[in-house]
């Protein structure tokens, strides 16, 4: 759609990348948030360094306005292009998520006044934003000047972004088994450790009669041997796939990485697992953990032999502990933060507008 022709609309930039590399965790909150938008009567568009067609593929989905972009994520050339797009496309919402954004970008995106948010998950960097959405920490996290801040900090798991497929996957019965024999594996969209992938995979199939789905991006050889091995009526190796709430709601247990996938198996109740492989996903395992909705480990606990496999024979024979974890999860994690989130965004940009 032509800039004159959104004259009269409500427009959305938002500025947001992923690769391989970057993991697709970034863009899929935000294209959720995107989503949630347009249904409100925005228009949305993501401006992106689109280097191998993840972001166009994904947003065509949603039928969502992408804008490639060629500039090193964080610099001053990115920062004028965002500038540039915001005007031309009179912009009056400017959302922004990477850990490569400093607090100079967030606050010449600021300094444009008009109505900013911001995805922050280390609470390294001043912000600057109009709204901060955090979902695994609390407002102590934060170095807040003791005067009242203008700035809305929308913090906790009540606004994490979750797609409309798990809160329907949530309204839908999951059955607990007496004893857990169906497993899911996915630990995120960016570059994985094979290693980690394989020990969780060969320790999931250790299990009595169990039947393990892994989700990758690419399977390593070690894991088809695996697969070989076993057969696919025990283990199915899954490429990128899009039917994650599906698979989830089939799940006695899901070991996972500490992203995205954490606050969706909450929403539904999938009791298991919560490997931290990144700084930024600590904060979410240890949540998870002090609420008794999921258990953490750390990379090396996975790689030491018999470690993962023992913690998963107890718990899948432990259904008073799975059905604990469900319902904490499920109390943690509603699903209606995106909901939550443009009901706040609203107010605000029409404060601005008056």
């Amino acid at each position: 759609m032509k800039p004159d022709l959104l004259m009269g609309k409500r427009n959305a930039l938002f500025r947001v990348d992923a690769s391989q590399k970057i993991g697709l965790g970034h863009l899929m909150r935000c294209r959720i948030l995107a989503t949630k938008l347009v249904n409100r009567g925005w228009h949305c568009s993501f401006l992106t360094n689109d280097r191998d067609g993840i972001t166009g593929k994904l947003c065509s989905e949603e039928e969502l306005n992408v804008i490639n972009m060629d500039s090193i994520i964080g610099s001053s050339d990115d920062l004028k292009k965002l500038i540039e797009r915001a005007r031309e496309l009179n912009a009056s919402l400017i959302i922004t998520d990477s850990y490569a954004f400093d607090s100079k970008y967030l606050q010449a995106v600021a300094s444009l006044g008009i109505t900013t948010v911001n995805f922050d998950d280390l609470t390294e960097v001043a912000q600057f934003s109009d709204i901060i959405i955090n979902p695994s920490c609390c407002i102590k996290d934060y170095d807040l000047p003791q005067s009242k801040t203008e700035r809305m900090y929308l913090l906790g798991p009540k606004y994490a972004m979750i797609h409309d497929k798990f809160r329907k996957a949530r309204e839908e019965t999951v059955h607990l088994s007496e004893t857990a024999k169906n497993l899911l594996i996915t630990l995120g969209g960016g570059s994985i450790d094979e290693q980690i992938v394989e020990a969780c995979t060969s320790a999931a199939l250790s299990l009595k009669e169990s039947f393990a789905t892994v989700i990758v991006n690419e399977a390593s050889e070690e894991l088809i041997a695996i697969e070989k091995a076993y057969g696919k009526d025990r283990l199915h190796i899954l490429k990128n796939t899009t039917q994650m709430a599906d698979l989830m709601k089939k799940a006695d247990i899901i070991i996972s990485a500490g992203g995205s996938t954490c606050w969706e198996k909450c929403c539904i109740g999938i009791p298991g697992f919560t490997i931290v492989l990144s700084k930024d996903q600590e904060p979410v395992g240890v949540l998870l953990e002090k609420v008794g909705a999921s258990k953490m480990l750390k990379p090396s606990d996975v790689l030491l032999k018999d470690v993962l496999t023992k913690q998963l024979q107890e718990l899948a024979e432990n259904k008073d502990a799975r059905k604990a974890m469900k319902t904490k999860g499920r109390e943690l994690v509603d699903g209606l933060g995106a909901e939550r989130v443009v009901d706040i965004i609203e107010e605000t940009t029409a404060e601005n507008r008056i």
